[in-house]
């Protein structure tokens, strides 16, 4: 391979969050068993540290204190109505793609106004107290 040529995966998006095992001790830690996670944005460069994802990939904690969690239909609870919404304007058939984004809209809506569910509640909050908020916020 010349120097100027590149490797065929140059290209590529490597969009995986790819566990790493970094053994350097963090000021933040997350509360659960999890991977200690690195990204690496293309062929030439080594993965850099960047925090920790849970093993059921819901929740992330950054190197820098910052708690990250997967928002959908678990978090909140779908109920049936919901589920029916959303079905209707995912099926497509015979309603305007128009009707169907409103259709869309108003089950999304429905969803992210219920509660969340209050065993997420408290592994957020466990995970939060992990984080930077635990340490204080900084005053602007």
């Amino acid at each position: 391979m010349h120097s100027e040529e590149r490797p065929e995966d140059y290209d590529d998006k490597i969009e995986q969050i790819i566990p790493t095992y970094d053994e350097n001790e963090k000021t933040f830690k997350p509360p659960e068993f999890s991977y200690r996670m690195g990204m690496k944005l293309d062929s030439y460069e080594n993965f850099k540290a960047w925090g920790y994802i849970s093993t059921d990939q819901r929740m992330l904690l950054s190197d820098e204190g910052e708690v990250y969690l997967r928002m959908d239909e678990q978090t909140f609870g779908f109920t049936p109505y919901i589920a029916m919404v959303i079905r209707i304007a995912n099926g497509g058939g015979i309603q305007s793609t128009e009707n169907r984004l409103s259709d869309l809209d108003i089950g999304l809506k429905k969803l992210v106004h219920q509660k969340i569910r209050p065993s997420v509640l408290n592994r957020v909050i466990m995970w939060l107290k992990r984080g930077r908020l635990s340490k204080g916020i900084d005053e602007e």
